[in-house]
């Protein structure tokens, strides 16, 4: 089953076929049991796992998440069940397995397709479990670090006043702080290195705006001269600057999906004028037939485009040709402080 969802075919089936959404909905509940497989197979309904470079996966990777994220007893079970692995210990393979279930549904650049009302829901069922997240920082496997960032981030970044101020001071208690610290200031250069450093400098500073524990913390670790380098307004030089790692443009993607349904103007006039004179013929057959006191529409009556017109007028909802609808991220704590020139200066020689 996760082979299939990887498969481009097998993606889009979970919309397109209700018998298989049915029949993969009845089999990740009794595989729950093999906790792994089930979470992995949810995985590549979330995202596309084949080439995602087509912008038409964007539009199906919409639908999947609704799908999915629209049940909220199940998501509930799903939580509980990590968290279960997280406080014995266990499951490293699971646990990573919903780590990046979390991601592909609550951190940039994946939360951008996933709905504004199962974005709010499943945030809050998380941040209802805020205190086990921090057990991910102390485990050996750099994934399941890099996941639980991403989500902490996403927790703190959009979630209400209340959660940030909770998790800000759940990173002092769970000494969170002083290890991303470390990360931050001593790491090596590969890729991975780097996108944990830059992961671990972005947390830093999410949990330490707007709070006086925290900035207390830090006079008491660095040198004074160090930090009123966050306060000062003196740029980097652009040599310094470290690129941020890119990992898909969603804009992007959306404006070419945009730009291959646009159509020809002067055809879509057309083909209005069409529809309003298609209108007033089956209006005026109606009105004919049931003066005769026949059907309403006669057997076999087609429209122009050689189809049987659907009931009640409407037309079938074609998801392919609907604009791609992004969701607008919140940044709702923001760090102001010059940490760019922090990170800087403290790389550099300041010996006389």
């Amino acid at each position: 089953m996760r082979r299939l969802v990887a498969s481009r075919v097998g993606f889009a089936a979970l919309t397109a076929m209700p018998s298989f959404r049915d029949t993969v909905g009845l089999k990740v509940v009794k595989a729950l049991n093999r906790e792994n497989a089930s979470v992995d197979m949810l995985c590549g309904l979330m995202h596309p796992m084949h080439a995602h470079d087509d912008p038409s996966d964007l539009r199906q990777e919409q639908l999947n998440k609704s799908c999915l994220l629209s049940n909220h007893k199940f998501l509930d079970a799903l939580l509980d069940m990590w968290i279960r692995h997280v406080t014995l210990g266990t499951g490293a393979l699971v646990v990573s397995a919903m780590l990046d279930f979390l991601t592909f549904a609550l951190c940039v650049p994946y939360s951008e397709t996933t709905e504004s009302k199962h974005f709010d829901a499943l945030l809050t069922l998380v941040a209802q479990r805020g205190r086990p997240l921090f057990q991910h920082f102390q485990h050996p496997s750099l994934s399941i670090i890099k996941g639980a960032g991403l989500i902490m981030r996403a927790l703190i970044e959009e979630g209400e006043a209340d959660v940030s101020g909770r998790l800000q001071h759940l990173a002092l208690c769970e000494a969170a702080l002083p290890r991303h610290l470390l990360s931050a200031l001593y790491s090596g250069g590969d890729r991975t290195d780097t996108m944990h450093r830059q992961l671990s400098r972005h947390l830093i500073g999410l949990w330490v705006t707007d709070n006086e524990a925290a900035h207390s913390l830090l006079s008491r670790m660095l040198p004074l001269g160090l930090l009123q380098f966050l306060e000062s307004e003196e740029e980097v030089p652009p040599d310094a600057v470290e690129e941020d790692v890119q990992l898909r443009d969603n804009l992007k993607l959306a404006q070419d999906h945009a730009s291959r349904n646009q159509r020809n103007p002067h055809l879509v006039k057309i083909e209005r004028h069409m529809k309003t004179l298609e209108k007033n013929i089956e209006h005026a057959l109606q009105h004919w037939s049931t003066s005769l006191g026949l059907d309403q529409r006669p057997p076999g009556y087609k429209t122009s485009t050689g189809t049987a017109p659907p009931a009640g007028g409407t037309q079938p909802i074609n998801h392919k040709e609907r604009p791609i609808v992004l969701r607008k991220r919140r940044e709702r704590v923001k760090s102001s402080a010059n940490w760019k020139l922090f990170y800087y200066k403290f790389s550099q020689n300041h010996s006389l």
